[in-house]
């Protein structure tokens, strides 16, 4: 119920929303952010094409670990 509430009340008024269609979407995205670092914040779902959820927040991380990134907004996989 906490959480339903935080995000029935957050003012979305703040925030660009931008979409992806799949997984290398967002890790282009996330790649091409690095110097802004404008995503705040990354919600996936496991039924994308070519690459699913998991696995992009799966590689989003390793590339955290191994240096490739220097910043990564929340993820969120469904």
């Amino acid at each position: 119920v906490n959480r339903i509430k935080m995000v029935t009340t957050l003012d979305l008024t703040k925030y660009e929303i931008k979409t992806c269609c799949d997984g290398i979407e967002i890790l282009n995205a996330i790649i091409l952010d690095q110097s802004e670092n404008l995503i705040k914040c990354v919600i996936t779902d496991e039924e994308m094409d070519f690459m699913n959820g998991s696995k992009a927040v799966k590689m989003i991380s390793d590339f955290k670990k191994e240096g490739k990134l220097t910043y990564i907004p929340y993820l969120v996989s469904f």
